[in-house]
Parts: structure tokens; C-alpha cells; sequence
């Protein structure tokens, strides 16, 4: 499974989810067990990957009054190495975005 949600307003989300991502296998991409697959997004940037689910969010939001006012998105992206010895760095961004409020 791609991306799983859960609590108020799932029912409205999940479609969403299941539309924008999906699971992949990339042989040699992935570390650890083999048989874990990865999720692959179908955009440029984490930022535009934040816009949409953000969007889905808010279309939620206005059918569901427990969504809440609020959703704080964490995202973290490999950085490209410059050695392999090195070992991988990671850039993280905290994204806080308003909902509807009700």
C-alpha cells in the first residue's frame, strides 16, 4: 500500500491517495528487504507533492467538520551523494497550512 489514512474523514481521502500515489519496485533503489516496496509520486518537488494532498485536504475538510483547522505536513528528501562512501543525507521541512475553518 502506497499511502494509508486514517480517523475523520478517511472515506473522502483515501481516493484521493489512491489516485496520486502508488507502490514501485526499484531494483537496487531500495535499502533493506527487497520485498518492501516504495512509493512513488508523480511530481517535481516535495512542495508540489504538499499542494496536492493539501488540496485534498481542504476538499475534505469542507465535507467533514471534524477534519479540523489545520495540517501539519513533514516531509524529508534524499539529498544526491557526492561519494559513496558517504552516507546519505536528508533535507526535512516542516509544511503548516489552515484548513476551513467551521
Amino acid at each position: 500500500v502506497a499511502a494509508v489514512c486514517a480517523g475523520t474523514g478517511h472515506q473522502l481521502m483515501q481516493p484521493i491517495l489512491d489516485q496520486k500515489f502508488q507502490s514501485v519496485r526499484q531494483v537496487g533503489m531500495i535499502e533493506g528487504p527487497s520485498d518492501l516496496p516504495a512509493t512513488q509520486v508523480d511530481c517535481e518537488s516535495p512542495s508540489e507533492a504538499v499542494d496536492i494532498i493539501l488540496a485534498a485536504y481542504r476538499a475534505v475538510s469542507e465535507r467533514e467538520i471534524g477534519v479540523g483547522d489545520y495540517v501539519i505536513f513533514y516531509t524529508m528528501q534524499r539529498i544526491a551523494e557526492a561519494s559513496c562512501e558517504q552516507s546519505p543525507s536528508y533535507e526535512s521541512k516542516i509544511w503548516f497550512a489552515p484548513l476551513k475553518k467551521h
